[in-house]
């Protein structure tokens, strides 16, 4: 019996190691990996983020507004998802004290499309509105 319950064991703890990934996330970003019995390290960034637009825009304004910008030393911005900009939600507001709606890069109905989805941080509402209306834009890289 002792001896079943010692072969359970590794075979369990086994099989953590396993489904716990050939890769694990750390602090800083990296993912440490041991596929194949190697050990290495991936560097995964983090999406920068630039400052919020002065004013508010309309879609169209704020998709040239973030393929143009110049800030922190970069030049290669875009206009976020849906789930980029919900991951910066916390509370009633952003990470930055956004408490406004943003325009998301994600058209309702694929390309062509009039209607464009939108994230609210003070509610967290995520709604769709007309490429005509004015929000505000927090471009990611």
């Amino acid at each position: 019996m002792k001896k079943f319950v010692f072969v359970l064991t590794i075979v369990l703890v086994c099989m953590m190691l396993v489904s716990c990934g050939s890769a694990q996330r750390k602090r800083n970003g990296s993912v440490s990996s041991s596929e194949n019995g190697s050990e290495g390290t991936e560097q995964v960034e983090e999406p920068h983020w630039s400052e919020k637009a002065a004013k508010p825009m309309t879609w169209d304004e704020a998709k040239k507004h973030c393929e143009t910008l110049n800030e922190k030393d970069f030049s290669d911005w875009r206009l976020p998802s849906k789930n980029e900009l919900l991951s910066l939600r916390h509370g009633n507001q952003s990470d930055f004290g956004d408490t406004e709606t943003f325009w998301t890069s994600e058209l309702v109905g694929g390309e062509g499309s009039e209607m464009v989805r939108t994230v609210e941080f003070r509610f967290g509402r995520k709604e769709s509105y007309s490429k005509s209306q004015t929000f505000f834009v927090r471009c990611v890289r």
